[in-house]
């Protein structure tokens, strides 16, 4: 579950979602949502940013296989 960074309440709601797989029509190579938060306890907003597992392990591919030099 995510924490409020401001008062560590687990307690939050979203208010507005952005898919990142294309902005300005210009596709993206990582897929990713974006979405605004806002803490039910303290009333503060914040961003977070997150992947689908299939987008996690595709970065954690590419990353294992540049360091082998393939």
């Amino acid at each position: 579950m995510l924490r409020c960074p401001y008062c560590e309440s687990t307690d939050n709601v979203c208010v507005s979602t952005i898919n990142r797989a294309t902005i300005n029509g210009k596709q993206r190579q990582v897929n990713y949502v974006w979405r605004r938060r806002k803490c039910s306890s303290c009333g503060e907003k914040f961003t977070t940013h997150e992947k689908s597992e299939q987008e996690w392990n595709k970065e954690k591919y590419f990353k294992m296989t540049s360091k082998r030099g393939l």
